[in-house]
C-alpha cells in the first residue's frame, strides 16, 4: 500500500514538472514567434546574437519559479489523491500556489533589475501553468471517480458508536459515491434503539473490535461523537496496530472550541485553541461583495418580484410580503422580508399544529403544512420566497452567505452553540441549505454553521453560492 502511494505521489510530481516546463517553453516560443525576429530572414541568428546572452538568467529565474511552485503544491498536499477534496477547492489551491510562487520571483526580477525578453513571457507562463495544472487535476479527479464508481480501491469503513449521527454518516456516504467508501458495519457497547431508520449491521462490541477489523478487512475506523472519550486513544492505537486509518467526527462542543495548533512552552507541548472568525479586512471584503451582489441581483429580479407579487395578491388578496422578527449579529433584532407563502393568520394556527412537527430542535417544520398556499408551495420548493431578503442584505441586516436567521422563539439563550452562530450576520444561503435544507436535523444545522465560522474564506462563500444554484433547482428538502 505504501509503495503504491509513493509511486502515485512520484507520478503526480512528474506530471507537474512536465506541466511547468511545458508552460515555460511554450511561453518562450509564443514570445519568439510574435517578436520582430520572426519576420526577418535571419530571425533565429539575430535572436541568438542579441538575446541569447540573457537566456542563462532567464533559465535560472524560471528554474527558481518552478521549484518554489512545486514545493508549494507539495505543501498544499496536491501531490496525492484526497477524494474528499472537491475539484473546485483543489483548483483554488493551485491558483493560490501559483500566486504565492510568483511573488518572490517578481521581487527578485525587480531588485536585480534583470533585463527581460518580454514581460509577456511571465504572464503567458503564468496563464499556461494555471491551465495545465488545473486541467490535469480535473482529468485526474474524473479518472479517479470513474475507477471508484467501478469498485476500484473502495475502502471498507467500520463505524464506532451507536447514535443518530450514524444515520447522517450513512446518508453522506450513500449520496457521495466518489468518496469510495463502503460501510461494513457498526461496533458499539449499547443497543441500536437510538436508530430510527435503516442502518448497517451491528457486528459486536468495542471489546471485540480487533477481531472484527481482521475478519472484515477494515481500511478505516470512523469514531462518532457518541463514543466515550476515554476509549478513543485505545481505538487509535488499535488502528495504528492494524494499519487502519482512524477518523473522528467532532461533537458540537469541539467545534465550538475553534481551530487549534500545537505550541511549546520550553519542552512542554500545549494545544492552543483560537477562533478564526471573520475580522478586519475580511469583513470589509465580505460587505463590499454583499452590497455589489445584492444591487445587481435586485435589479435583475425586479420582473420576478412583480410576477410573484401579482400571483400572491391574486390568490387570496392578502399582503405580498411576510415580515417577521429575527435574531441577527450579536442578537440584534431585525425585520426579515419574505414573500408570503401561508394563509392569512397562519401564525395563530401554529400552536395547534405542534403535534405534527417533523423537524428536530426548536425549529418548527412540517412537510405538508396545511397553512401553505398553492403559490407558496412553488415559492418554497425553489426558495423564491427568500428573494426579498436581498433588501436585508443591502441594508446590512444579513449577508448573502451565513447561518440562517432563526426567529426569536427558536433562539435558546442558554445554548452556547446557538449563541456562537450569532457572532456573524445571518445569510440567505449557507452550508445547511446546500447539504440538504430542511431534511437535515437541527444538530447538523449547528455543526455546519460552526464549521463555516471556523473555516470561513471568501472562496468558501463563492463555493456555497455556486452550490446553492443546483440545490435550489432540485427543490429537494424544501418545505
Amino acid at each position: 500500500m505504501v509503495k503504491r502511494e509513493q509511486i502515485i505521489h512520484s507520478l503526480y510530481i512528474c506530471i507537474d514538472i512536465v506541466c511547468v516546463v511545458s508552460s515555460f517553453l511554450l511561453a518562450f516560443l509564443i514570445n519568439f514567434y510574435h517578436s520582430p525576429h520572426s519576420y526577418e530572414e535571419e530571425g533565429l541568428i539575430s535572436f541568438l546574437r542579441d538575446d541569447f546572452p540573457f537566456m542563462s538568467i532567464h533559465v535560472l529565474i524560471f528554474f527558481m519559479w518552478g521549484i518554489i511552485l512545486l514545493l508549494l503544491l507539495k505543501s498544499f498536499k496536491l501531490h496525492q489523491t484526497a477524494r474528499e477534496l472537491p475539484i473546485v477547492r483543489e483548483c483554488g489551491l493551485v491558483v493560490k500556489a501559483l500566486l504565492y510562487s510568483t511573488m518572490p520571483v517578481a521581487t527578485a526580477i525587480f531588485i536585480l533589475k534583470v533585463k527581460m525578453l518580454s514581460p509577456l513571457v511571465f504572464i503567458e507562463a503564468f496563464c499556461l501553468m494555471l491551465f495545465f495544472l488545473t486541467f490535469c487535476r480535473i482529468l485526474k479527479r474524473i479518472f479517479v471517480r470513474y475507477l471508484v464508481n467501478r469498485g476500484y480501491n473502495v475502502q471498507n469503513v467500520l463505524i464506532v458508536g451507536c447514535n443518530k449521527e450514524v444515520e447522517n454518516v450513512v446518508h453522506e456516504v450513500t449520496h457521495n459515491p466518489y468518496l469510495g467508501l463502503r460501510i461494513i458495519g457498526i461496533v458499539c457497547d449499547n443497543n441500536a434503539a437510538t436508530f430510527t431508520g435503516n442502518h448497517p449491521p451491528i457486528l459486536g462490541s468495542i471489546a471485540e473490535i480487533e477481531n472484527i477489523i481482521q475478519k472484515n478487512f477494515i481500511d478505516e475506523l470512523l469514531i462518532t461523537s457518541g463514543v466515550d472519550k476515554r476509549k478513543i486513544p485505545h481505538l487509535v492505537l488499535i488502528g495504528q496496530t492494524y494499519n487502519v486509518t482512524t477518523k473522528i467526527i467532532p461533537d458540537l462542543h469541539e467545534l465550538l472550541l475553534g481551530q487549534s495548533e500545537m505550541v511549546y512552552w520550553g519542552d512542554l507541548p500545549v494545544i492552543q485553541y483560537y477562533a478564526k472568525g471573520i475580522h478586519g479586512a475580511d469583513l470589509i471584503v465580505k460587505r463590499l461583495f454583499d452590497i455589489i451582489s445584492s444591487c445587481i441581483l435586485l435589479l435583475c429580479c425586479l420582473p420576478i418580484f412583480v410576477i410573484i407579487g401579482s400571483l400572491i395578491k391574486s390568490e387570496d388578496g392578502g399582503p405580498i410580503l411576510f415580515i417577521s422578527k429575527r435574531s441577527g449579529k450579536r442578537g440584534r433584532v431585525f425585520n426579515v422580508y419574505k414573500f408570503r407563502t401561508m394563509i392569512i393568520g397562519a401564525e395563530r394556527l401554529q400552536e395547534s399544529l405542534k403535534v405534527n412537527k417533523e423537524s428536530t430542535g426548536p425549529i418548527f417544520k412540517i412537510k405538508n403544512d396545511p397553512r401553505i398556499t398553492k403559490i407558496g408551495k412553488i415559492l418554497r420548493k425553489y426558495s423564491l420566497d427568500e428573494l426579498p431578503q436581498l433588501v436585508n442584505v443591502l441594508r446590512g441586516d444579513m449577508s448573502l452567505v451565513g447561518p440562517r436567521p432563526l426567529s426569536l422563539q427558536e433562539i435558546e439563550r442558554d445554548d452556547m452553540r446557538q449563541l456562537k452562530r450569532l457572532e456573524i450576520k445571518p445569510g440567505i444561503t449557507c452550508l445547511w441549505q446546500v447539504q440538504g435544507r430542511s431534511d437535515l436535523s437541527f444538530e447538523m444545522l449547528l455543526k455546519w454553521d460552526l464549521w463555516y465560522l471556523n473555516n470561513w474564506s471568501f472562496w468558501l462563500d463563492m463555493k456555497i453560492i455556486f452550490l446553492t444554484i443546483p440545490a435550489v433547482l432540485k427543490g429537494k428538502g424544501a418545505y
